[in-house]
């Protein structure tokens, strides 16, 4: 059951997301009615609770801004608990894999491929997620593991805007 709740809900925000900018408020409104279920099944009570509060925003029609501040909320401690889910089941995970070759790293490079990053991200260049991934060992020594997922995630969903927003945060 945990194994899948990594699996199947580690998107759950995006999918949210995407229902609300196309309008379709009833299918937010039944991803969070689930998240909220699946959280509770796993013993996630914070979660739960969460998505319980957005399934409640969204069925009371807040404006996105509202909803859209309390999933970056949601997005934060998800994405906590999914990594938490995953060292306590021992599935390797990119983290764990790079890890080995951390010394290799070349630090001094970390200011370069940022930059390079967000130049990238910037002109919503198809190739940023090739770049992120071949520097993930980098990224994820420079940003820690739970932005590095969040800016992962964020690329992977073609989400740059966020992604930038994120990298931009931590360097004020």
């Amino acid at each position: 059951m945990l194994a899948n709740y990594g699996k199947n809900q580690s998107d759950v925000v995006q999918r949210i997301r995407d229902a609300l900018y196309l309008g379709d408020y009833a299918s937010a409104e039944g991803i969070a009615h689930s998240t909220k279920g699946l959280s509770g099944n796993i013993g996630a009570t914070e979660l739960q609770k969460m998505a319980a509060e957005l399934e409640a925003m969204i069925r009371a029609n807040h404006t996105l801004a509202d909803i859209e501040e309390k999933l970056r909320h949601f997005e934060q401690v998800q994405a906590n608990i999914l990594l938490e889910l995953n060292n306590a089941m021992s599935i390797p995970t990119l983290t764990q894999v790079k890890k080995e070759g951390k010394k290799d790293i070349d630090l001094t490079q970390a200011p370069i491929k940022m930059a390079n990053l967000k130049a990238l991200l910037a002109e919503q260049d198809h190739t940023t997620g090739k770049f992120f991934e071949q520097n993930s060992a980098l990224f994820e020594t420079t940003l820690g593991a739970e932005l590095f997922i969040l800016v992962r995630r964020d690329i992977k969903h073609y989400d740059f805007d966020q992604a930038i927003e994120r990298l931009t945060a931590i360097t004020k």
